[in-house]
C-alpha cells in the first residue's frame, strides 16, 4: 500500500491521551479503502452486517498506550450525531464497540460522522474535514480504513471555519501568556493539519501538544499536534535529518531580491499572528503551502490552504544544483520566466506571482514532484490523545 505523508515540497533541496471513550490520534496514512479479504464487513459503506447493527471499528486489547481491533459488526447504538458517547464501559483504555448510532464513531467521547478520507462516499459536509486517527479505523502502521468528519479551523488564529468560534471551542488557560501568538492564554485545543496534493489538504481541530514545542522544537514522536497551536512537525530539521522539528505558522507574502520589507517573513493579516518574527522564528522566511501540494504528475490543484504559509530558515538545505546551502527569499533575484525563477522554485511566491492556467496547474519545472519530499518528514504522522 502507499502511505501519503505530510504535504509535498519544491524541486531544489537535498534532505536526506478520563472519561473519553476513544483516543484523539488523527494518522496521516492513506490509500485504497478497499474492504481486506478478511473484514467482515465494509466500514464506509456500512454493509455486510445484521439488523440492528454496523459496521464499526471494535477494540480488541490495548499494548500501553496502542490499541489493537479490527472492523467488525456491532450492535448499533443510540447516541446522535454530536452526543456524548463511549467505547465499551468507557474510561481511559476501552476496549469493545461504541454506543453512537449507525454511521457515527465516538471520538473523544463524541459521536461524528465516519467519511471516506480519499474523497469518497461518505463525504463530510462544509467546514468538515475527514480527520484520521490512530487506535481508530487502523491498527499502528496499517492505512486507516475510515476517518470522522471534524470541523475545520484557521490555523493562524485557533478559529473554527464557519462560526468563528475561539480556540478550536476549547478551553483557555489564561494563566500562560508567554507562548509565540498566544498572548491571551494557552488553550488545550488547536488547529492541527497538513498539506497534500488532489486538493485534500485540510486543517482541523484537535487537542493541543506542549506549550514549550515551538520553533525548532525536536518532538520524540513526530504527532501532528505534538507542537503548540500555530505550529506543525512540518519540516525536517536539515538536509540528510530524518528529525521533524515543529515549525511556525505564517501568511505568506511575494518574496525575492529588491521586494518590500512587508513581503518578507510573511505578511501582516489584520491584527492575526501572521508572521514568523510573530511565532518566534526570527529571520525566517515564509514559503507558501502550495510547493507541499505538488502531485506526481507535477500538478497542483489548490485548496484554501495554498496561502498558507511555513516558516524555514533555507540555509539549513542544501541546493541539488550548487550542493551549497539554499538563498533566503530576499537573496534570490526573480525571473520572468516561472521556470528559471528560483523564488519561485522555493516557495517564496504566490501561485499568481506568474501566469499559469487555473488549477490544476502544471508547474513550469520538470523535477519539482520528483524531488518534493526532500525536506518533509518521511514517516507516517499521527495526532497525539487528547
Amino acid at each position: 500500500m502507499k502511505k501519503l505523508v505530510l504535504g509535498a515540497l519544491f524541486g531544489l533541496l537535498a534532505a536526506c491521551g478520563g472519561g473519553k471513550s476513544t483516543v484523539d490520534s488523527r494518522i496521516v496514512v492513506q490509500d485504497s479503502t478497499t474492504v481486506d479479504a478478511g473484514e467482515a464487513c465494509n466500514v464506509l459503506a456500512d454493509t455486510g452486517c445484521q439488523a440492528g447493527q454496523k459496521c464499526t471499528w471494535i477494540i480488541d486489547l490495548w499494548t500501553g498506550t496502542t490499541a489493537t481491533g479490527h472492523v467488525g459488526c456491532a450492535s448499533a447504538g443510540t447516541v446522535a450525531l454530536g452526543g456524548t458517547c463511549k467505547v465499551g464501559t468507557g474510561g481511559m483504555m476501552p476496549t469493545g464497540s461504541d454506543d453512537c448510532a449507525k454511521g457515527l464513531y465516538c471520538n473523544a467521547g463524541v459521536c461524528k460522522t465516519v467519511c471516506d478520507p480519499n474523497g469518497g462516499a461518505p463525504m463530510c459536509g462544509e467546514n468538515l474535514a475527514c480527520a484520521q486517527y490512530n487506535n481508530t479505523f487502523s491498527n499502528e502502521g496499517e492505512a486507516a480504513k475510515a476517518g470522522v468528519c471534524d470541523p475545520t479551523c484557521d490555523p493562524l488564529t485557533n478559529k473554527v471555519d464557519g462560526s468563528g468560534e475561539a480556540n478550536c471551542k476549547g478551553m483557555l488557560d489564561t494563566a500562560v501568556t508567554d507562548v509565540p501568538g498566544l498572548p491571551t492564554g494557552y488553550p488545550d485545543r488547536g488547529c492541527y493539519g497538513f498539506w497534500d496534493d488532489g486538493g485534500r489538504s485540510r486543517w482541523s481541530c484537535a487537542g493541543s501538544g506542549s506549550k514549550t514545542a515551538l520553533q525548532d522544537f525536536e518532538p520524540a514522536r513526530a504527532f501532528i499536534n505534538a507542537c503548540a497551536p500555530g505550529f506543525g512537525p512540518l519540516l525536517v530539521k536539515m538536509s540528510g535529518s530524518m528529525q521533524a522539528i515543529c515549525s511556525a505558522m505564517c501568511n505568506p507574502g511575494d518574496a525575492f531580491m529588491g521586494a518590500p520589507a512587508t513581503e518578507i517573513g510573511g505578511k501582516k493579516r489584520g491584527t492575526d499572528f501572521s508572521t514568523c518574527n510573530d511565532r518566534g522564528a526570527v529571520g525566517f522566511d515564509c514559503i507558501h503551502g502550495w510547493q507541499f501540494e505538488i502531485a506526481d504528475d507535477n500538478t497542483i490543484t489548490e485548496t484554501k490552504y495554498s496561502t498558507l504559509g511555513v516558516c524555514i530558515q533555507f540555509s539549513r538545505y542544501t541546493s541539488t544544483q550548487t550542493n551549497m546551502p539554499l538563498k533566503a527569499c530576499k537573496d534570490i533575484p526573480s525571473n520572468t520566466d516561472p521556470a528559471m525563477d528560483q523564488a519561485y522554485g522555493q516557495g517564496c511566491r504566490p501561485l499568481s506571482a506568474h501566469p499559469l492556467l487555473p488549477g490544476p496547474i502544471k508547474l513550469p519545472f520538470a523535477n519539482a514532484a520528483a524531488l518534493r519530499n526532500t525536506i518533509r518528514p518521511a514517516f507516517p504522522m499521527t495526532l497525539s490523545a487528547e
